[in-house]
């Protein structure tokens, strides 16, 4: 289906129930050709615990969400939002959309759900979901695309969807209204922008561990061929084996093109400082999660031992919270917000508006399964109303999946142009969700199928070693000792 004009709906006559809330358990088994391979993670199966909101409007509308995983897991996501799916089921988007606050807080201040996260975990996963599928569904109500819904909004509008809630030490209501008014009067120059240039991306598509020097060498100049200038690999494997790849790719891209490492946490900080200043010969302009995410203190301490290479995370930050002391610290100079990983499109918002504060770039992380869909609405809106610059901005954007979507992402030049369609991009194909839905759908129930595999339990002594494909049994741990490699 081709992109649809905006066509603002009838206003109901009476209000809209969210009546029905459907979750679907969705898998992709790509771990049979190693996309989306790294460090951390060398065999994921992109999946997404995939909700429907169902309404009772005459019309059929639908809201439509998901939180992504990487396989194993995805049922503890779908358990999560079937036990947060009362907050929701039975409410008006009316009465949602007249305090979006207090809508955000009930979902994540149950008296009791709340004790399995805080804001955090699978709990915060299916928050996303819901929570996106709402402003989904907010966003086909009015007939706009969703990045147009929040550009249209005034400061005051967009400050009253924000839980300041542990914030306002760092950014008050007061001061994030400052902020968007700052760059009111010209929104709709930048709206046009968008529309008509598209905001720049960057490719991770042939940076993945699992291809060979071969596959690296054709896609990247596949991606010159398309209009790349930012080009991101995955290291922390081995550190001799990083240094061949980022020379391959560094040779294949040039002196004056972007190169990008991302590490998917696996060092420790140490050794993070020793890796990067190795790889450093290459000009990395970043280094993407060089240790654990909720070290905050060990990110300052990398990002001060490898200036002026710059350090980006946030794809699994937990929440607004880490955001915020990550940017009090100086920790990063690239923030990497994620559509699922934060609590939906309401706390986002509250990472935007820090992050405007701070001073530090937005760069989205994408990839999986419908992130780029996604994220596309929250990087233009971030230009068109928080930050005003496009200076080392830049969007993740893996060709992954896509032909999924009723509205998938389009790409012209490294850049992405303006989504049209109203909602948020994220409606899946009818027959995409049964062909891949987990355990019976064809994709996985089929023995002849090519594509059935993948997400079955492993052996419990048979573990992937680091970047070997093979599979090794593991002895018995001496007692009292752990992993220290």
């Amino acid at each position: 289906m081709s992109r649809q004009a905006v066509r603002p709906r009838p206003f109901p006559l009476r209000p809209t129930t969210i009546a029905r809330i459907d979750v679907h358990d969705v898998r992709f088994p790509t771990s049979r050709e190693r996309d989306g391979s790294d460090a951390m993670n060398p065999d994921p199966d992109y999946s997404a615990a995939y909700v429907v909101l169902r309404t009772d409007r005459p019309d059929g509308l639908e809201g439509h969400g998901l939180t992504f995983t990487i396989g194993r897991g995805n049922e503890l996501c779908v358990a999560a939002v079937q036990a947060l799916a009362p907050l929701v089921r039975g409410l008006t988007l009316e009465e949602i959309k007249a305090d979006m606050a207090r809508f955000w807080r009930r979902l994540t201040s149950d008296s009791q759900l709340r004790w399995v996260g805080p804001e955090k975990g699978i709990l915060h996963l299916a928050t996303a979901a819901l929570v996106n599928a709402v402003w989904d569904l907010y966003a086909k109500a009015e007939g706009k695309p969703l990045w147009q819904l929040l550009a249209d909004m005034s400061p005051e509008q967009l400050v009253s969807c924000v839980d300041f809630r542990y914030l306002t030490d760092a950014l008050t209501p007061e001061e994030a209204i400052a902020i968007l008014r700052r760059h009111e009067p010209t929104r709709a120059a930048r709206a046009a922008e968008m529309r008509h240039r598209g905001y720049p991306a960057y490719t991770t598509s042939a940076g993945w561990l699992g291809y060979s020097d071969e596959k690296i060498r054709r896609l990247c100049r596949e991606g010159l061929a398309r209009g790349w200038s930012h080009f991101k690999i995955k290291v922390g494997r081995d550190l001799e084996d990083d240094l061949r790849r980022a020379a391959v790719v560094r040779a294949e891209i040039g002196p004056d093109r972007k190169l990008m490492l991302d590490a998917n946490q696996v060092w420790d900080v140490g050794e993070a400082v020793r890796s990067v200043r190795e790889l450093a010969r290459f000009d990395p302009w970043w280094i993407e999660e060089p240790t654990s995410p909720d070290d905050v203190l060990g990110h300052a301490a990398i990002a001060r031992a490898i200036a002026p290479i710059g350090v980006a995370t946030g794809e699994q930050c937990s929440n607004r919270v880490v955001f915020k002391q990550l940017m009090q610290a100086g920790a990063i100079r690239f923030c990497q917000i994620d559509s699922c990983r934060l609590g939906g499109v309401n706390e986002v918002l509250a990472v935007l508006l820090l992050a405007a504060k701070f001073g530090i770039p937005v760069c989205p992380h994408a990839g999986g399964v419908g992130l780029c869909e996604y994220v596309q609405h929250l990087a233009i809106f971030d230009y068109v109303s928080v930050s005003a610059s496009l200076e080392d901005r830049v969007v993740e954007y893996v060709d992954h999946l896509h032909e999924h979507f009723v509205d998938p992402v389009v790409i012209r030049a490294g850049r992405y142009m303006a989504p049209t369609a109203p909602g948020y991009s994220i409606t899946m194909r009818p027959e995409s969700l049964a062909r891949y839905r987990y355990p019976d759908g064809p994709a996985w129930s089929s023995p002849s199928d090519p594509l059935s595999g993948g997400s079955s339990p492993p052996d419990p002594l048979s573990v992937p070693e680091r970047g070997n494909e093979e599979r090794r049994v593991v002895p018995p741990l001496p007692k009292g000792e752990g992993d220290r490699g």
